[in-house]
């Protein structure tokens, strides 16, 4: 299976092309991030690719060699919906229909820490337990291809973690995996193919490692992390877990980033390694 886009165009309401005459080829297997500004058109993207909108010009080709299958998608494309007063296993059987299957669901919750909370009213779920039950729901279907945007926001670095191992297993079953983001941290050992969008366009990252550093900053307390990740950009902030801050530093800013958090009782920082 593959999916072919060429000379692809949109805009909205005939005003700036958002997608400019642009060209990708994705084929089983393949992990794909898209990265770019926040309105740089990243959304669309996978809107179009998934059907939700209509390309003014240019073709995507989707589907398996010598077969008139179509292929099933599935994903986080903006806020996910679920039913509020349904548990989060309710919505799962509602959502996956003929997908559900009782142990791989209880198996699901239980990696992603939210074994207690399964039989609970969604209503009740916090922004990053919604997202791990989005995430949930993508990874169960038995859809070839998965389109996750901004699949990390509001993750812990632990869920973040147990994402990356659900997308290499998906990748090794040959589903393709498109996600888009604005945050790079993770992507260079996670992802096989690196594009960003800019101005309509995809370019190629080729030098993901030499542009990009992470850093661990450790805290005399959770509290103080906390309140030190709120000093700095969205874009630095990587993960908060406990007493210990990851920063990325794409523009060898590491001593400004110290600079304005030092007031929050740093106890170290460290280059953080590839395999944490």
């Amino acid at each position: 299976m593959k999916i072919e886009i060429r000379e692809l165009s949109f805009a909205y309401k005939k005003g700036k092309k958002i997608i400019d005459n642009l060209d990708l080829c994705v084929e089983n297997g393949d992990i794909v991030a898209i990265i770019g500004e926040n309105g740089s058109g990243k959304t669309t993207l996978l809107k179009l690719i998934g059907g939700l909108l209509e390309q003014d010009s240019g073709e995507i080709i989707i589907g398996f060699d010598n077969s008139k299958q179509k292929p099933n998608y599935s994903g986080i494309i903006e806020n996910p919906h679920f039913w509020n007063d349904l548990s989060g296993r309710e919505n799962l059987l509602y959502f996956l229909a003929d997908y559900y299957d009782n142990k791989k669901v209880d198996l699901a919750f239980d990696k992603w820490k939210l074994k207690e909370a399964a039989d609970k009213a969604v209503r009740t779920y916090s922004l990053g337990m919604r997202q791990k039950l989005a995430l949930m729901m993508a990874f169960l279907s038995e859809s070839e291809i998965l389109l996750l945007d901004e699949p990390t926001v509001a993750l812990d670095a632990e869920s973040i973690k147990i994402f990356y191992e659900c997308v290499r297993e998906a990748s090794q079953n040959n589903r393709i995996i498109i996600l888009a983001t604005h945050i790079m941290y993770n992507l260079e050992e996670n992802c096989n193919m690196i594009y960003s969008l800019k101005d309509g366009k995809l370019d190629t990252e080729k030098d993901v490692n030499s542009r990009v550093n992470y850093y661990v900053i450790s805290f005399k307390t959770a509290d103080a992390a906390t309140l030190a990740s709120t000093n700095l950009h969205k874009d630095e902030v990587c993960s908060l877990n406990g007493m210990d801050l990851v920063v990325a530093d794409s523009v060898d800013s590491i001593s400004d980033i110290i600079r304005r958090i030092d007031e929050f009782d740093i106890i170290s920082v460290r280059k953080k390694g590839i395999n944490e």
